[in-house]
């Protein structure tokens, strides 16, 4: 059974390509006004008895899964979330801190909040750092820096909506030739478990421990 976490097929690989592997993360998802969608017909999307929550469940699954492919392990989650922009019974924004115990951290941030009607209809930023350097993106623009060595621009493209053709045509291809898929349902539940603890902190306040095996 597959999964579609579909940054998986992003551009993370060729980010971590010589062996990099960065100690601290930053992956942001800004997508559109929670209004947009009782104006397409799922108003259930913004009732957290039907929906789960709001932004964060929705939009942090793809990052939680892209976290777990940088850290070995995750064993603290902190989180806030907020509504206070729109109101709304699920929140429309939130931001968690994962912790590793070698001192590696990821920060997935998401969002409702983007203008609707702005030319573009999400904000999408990545970083990445390690001792040697670091890599930054937005959106379709970025670049990466070595110690001694200049800023140099990079062209990368971190539109979800072109990998889910990808991802559907990758598990079809796997299934056809009796592998497993891309990303199979054991990366669902490593995740859902990052949700729900980072949940659990919002609602108290404090850090919840957890013990999650990076991939």
């Amino acid at each position: 059974m597959g999964v579609p976490l579909v940054q998986s097929l992003g551009p993370l690989a060729a980010m971590l390509e010589g062996g990099r592997r960065p100690l601290h993360a930053w992956f942001r998802f800004i997508a559109g006004p929670p209004t947009r969608y009782p104006a397409s017909g799922s108003a259930w999307m913004l009732d957290p008895a039907q929906s789960g929550g709001g932004c964060f469940i929705n939009l942090s699954g793809h990052f939680l899964d892209l976290a777990l492919r940088l850290l070995p392990r995750v064993t603290r989650v902190s989180a806030r979330t907020s509504n206070a922009v729109y109101g709304e019974p699920i929140e429309d924004y939130a931001l968690a801190t994962l912790e590793s115990p070698d001192g590696g951290t990821a920060v997935v941030e998401t969002g409702y909040l983007y203008p609707s009607k702005a030319g573009r209809v999400r904000e999408v930023y990545y970083s990445l750092f390690d001792c040697d350097g670091c890599q930054v993106w937005w959106a379709d623009r970025g670049g990466s820096a070595s110690n001694g060595r200049p800023w140099m621009e990079q062209a990368v493209d971190l539109d979800s909506d072109p990998l889910y053709p990808a991802f559907v045509a990758a598990t079809l291809a796997a299934y056809r030739a009796g592998r497993p898929a891309p990303v199979r349902l054991d990366a669902m539940v490593a995740v859902m478990e990052l949700i729900e603890a980072a949940y659990g902190s919002a609602r108290t306040g404090q850090p919840v421990s957890v013990d999650v095996a990076g991939y």
